[in-house]
């Protein structure tokens, strides 16, 4: 087994997210007012992310507890909008150490998304084991995610590098025994692992 592994989020790690476009559109979908609307809706796609229900009760529940009207085929088309291109200089990070080191993705995400992605973004196919939480049951900042993953893997905690864009899944990485850092470019990334392998 290669010592030094790799993890990296997705979403602001791989793919930058805007949400501007989505969050339009969710708007021209409101009926009449919600109270704490982006916290329910928030819990409901948390769920979602969790795995709890697939993604038809997803939507129902979004129609009928949000006074949301709009078409399954609308939503989809609208909640994959917000993946833009990779993260510049991520992919060659990847292609130059993944013959060296274990490349592995942890990411906080949904059927609806990974559906759209593994068919749409080349890259996940350079990694060698891809981590999402609806599969796992678990999500960041959980820190039964990061045992499940470990476990997994079969290897020490801290042979695991790890690159996320929240400051509460880097903590809960590290209280993990992760060698976690918040994102900042692919450039920050390369440096690590070469220190890492040196």
């Amino acid at each position: 087994m290669k010592e030094t592994i790799l993890i990296l989020d997705l979403g602001n790690v791989v793919f930058p997210m805007q949400f501007e476009k989505f969050n339009a559109w969710l708007d021209s979908c409101k009926g009449s007012p919600v109270d704490n609307f982006e916290e329910h809706f928030h819990k409901i796609y948390l769920d979602y992310e969790r795995g709890d229900f697939d993604t038809k009760i997803f939507m129902s529940r979004l129609k009928s507890e949000l006074n949301l009207t709009f078409s399954d085929e609308k939503y989809k088309e609208m909640w994959v909008s917000i993946w833009k291109e990779n993260t510049e200089g991520i992919t060659e990070v990847v292609s130059d150490f993944k013959d060296k080191i274990q490349c592995c993705v942890l990411s906080n995400t949904n059927a609806l998304h990974i559906e759209h992605y593994l068919k749409t973004k080349p890259i996940l196919s350079m990694f060698d084991k891809l981590y999402f939480s609806h599969e796992l049951k678990s999500a960041k900042p959980e820190e039964k995610i990061y045992k499940k993953v470990a476990v997994d893997l079969e290897c020490e905690p801290n042979q695991i590098v790890f690159f996320d864009d929240k400051i509460e899944n880097i903590e809960s990485a590290k209280a993990c025994d992760w060698d976690a850092y918040i994102f900042e470019d692919a450039d920050q990334v390369r440096r690590i692992l070469e220190n890492r392998i040196a």
